[in-house]
């Protein structure tokens, strides 16, 4: 029996010394075919030179039934004398665990984001991201706070990360970064980019009135009041704050951008890191933030929690066309050239029976939200029967007058008549 552990995607095999105890346990029936726990207590691990190594690794579990039977551990080293402990728990080939799983999803092809939901059943549900947003719906909220980035401007002073993770370029933040605008305290955790293909004209993930543009940024918080790290704060509700940035093809390069996209060579295959002097992150944002959408959604990758409260800002950001083609041909989805990392970006999803709140009003439509449209309608409506009663009275009553009054004359002159 030897274990091998997957490593930055490359397995490589391990030695394995004082094995203590190792056992089988009962098999149950899954799908007609009989499945089997390997349960290893504790193995020593020699060769781990790193002590902060942490792997996901297969057990092989030899013949039983019908077929061989593969189970999945996760190890962890502790640090101690060069040859150190580690301590295994198996698991079953059917629960494995989102990050297992995460390495299999892809946005087309058989691990597409249709077929999601039989993996990451939350992908399926109602309150999904992203979106299309229709401006006739949105309802206007003057009461949104404005929202304010602190510490965005300067960022520290340690180099950030930049990763190819194989499904996007992901740059790691501090946490003392945070927004001002929201109940609680949401901090920063990373950002990252969603883009097309050349020659498609879409890219981005969410849409306005149904029109995508050519990329999107999202910027991902956390609530740090509530939770102390991302990952614990990922599936809670409200759990995290995520900025969307529209990005469009310009005249002119966007030297904020270039901050990223300069290195994207270093990083060209999946699991590929640098690190990237610290800038001004505030410049990644549009110069207006005023005006904003405002929705309940989720992650718009697995496992899609549905725990996150949307900002999605009116006003793009532009980058030039050579930037964007940098974008969109420089990296790879996978450790060797085979397959170009690109159209990561998830389809607009069903808006269901959430409300799209607006920090502004919208050109070219009504001040008055449907309501109060249709109130104003019954007011004026009412206000004109109104009138038209006053009319008729008023003229009723001059009518009245008038025969009394013709009356009177007839009356006199028959008097006058008779006693002549």
């Amino acid at each position: 029996m030897s274990p091998y552990v997957s490593d930055s995607g490359r397995r490589f095999e391990r030695g394995v010394q004082g094995l203590e105890s190792s056992q089988l346990k009962g098999g149950r029936k899954e799908g007609g075919e009989e499945t089997t726990t390997l349960v290893v207590s504790l193995f020593t691990l020699a060769f781990i030179e790193d002590e902060r190594d942490l792997a996901l690794g297969l057990v092989y579990g030899g013949k039983q039934g019908s077929g061989s039977v593969f189970q999945v551990v996760l190890c962890k080293s502790f640090p101690s004398a060069p040859v150190r402990p580690v301590a295994f728990v198996a698991v079953t080939s059917d629960l494995l665990s989102a990050e297992i799983q995460g390495q299999h999803w892809t946005y087309e092809g058989p691990h597409g984001q249709d077929d999601w939901p039989a993996s990451y059943p939350e992908c399926g549900g109602n309150a999904q991201s992203p979106i299309d947003i229709q401006t006739d719906a949105a309802t206007f909220n003057p009461e949104l706070p404005a929202l304010q980035p602190h510490g965005y401007e300067q960022p520290g002073t340690e180099p950030l990360d930049l990763h190819n993770n194989g499904h996007t370029v992901q740059l790691s933040l501090p946490p003392s970064l945070y927004l001002e605008g929201f109940p609680r305290r949401y901090v920063t955790a990373q950002l990252h980019l969603h883009w097309g293909q050349q020659g498609s004209p879409g890219g981005s993930e969410h849409q306005i009135n149904s029109e995508a543009t050519a990329a999107e940024l999202h910027i991902v918080h956390y609530d740090s009041d509530s939770y102390a790290t991302l990952s614990e704060a990922a599936d809670k509700p409200h759990g995290l704050a995520v900025l969307g940035i529209l990005i469009e093809v310009g005249e002119t390069k966007n030297s904020a951008y270039e901050h990223i996209l300069s290195h994207l060579h270093e990083i060209r295959h999946k699991d590929q890191k640098t690190s990237v002097p610290p800038f001004n992150l505030r410049e990644l944002l549009p110069p207006q933030m005023g005006q904003f959408f405002r929705y309940n959604g989720s992650l718009t990758t697995p496992p899609c929690y549905q725990s996150v409260l949307w900002t999605v800002f009116n006003q793009r950001v532009q980058i030039s066309r050579d930037q964007l083609k940098k974008l969109q041909e420089t990296l790879f989805s996978t450790e060797d050239p085979s397959e170009l990392l690109a159209q990561n970006h998830r389809a607009p999803q069903p808006l269901n029976q959430r409300k799209v709140l607006a920090s502004f009003i919208q050109e070219g439509t009504a001040e008055f939200t449907t309501g109060e449209m249709l109130g104003l309608g019954v007011g004026i409506l009412v206000g004109c029967l109104c009138l038209l009663l006053a009319v008729y009275l008023i003229a009723r009553k001059i009518r009245k007058k008038r025969l009394r009054n013709q009356k009177s004359v007839v009356f006199t002159s028959a008097r006058a008549a008779t006693e002549a």
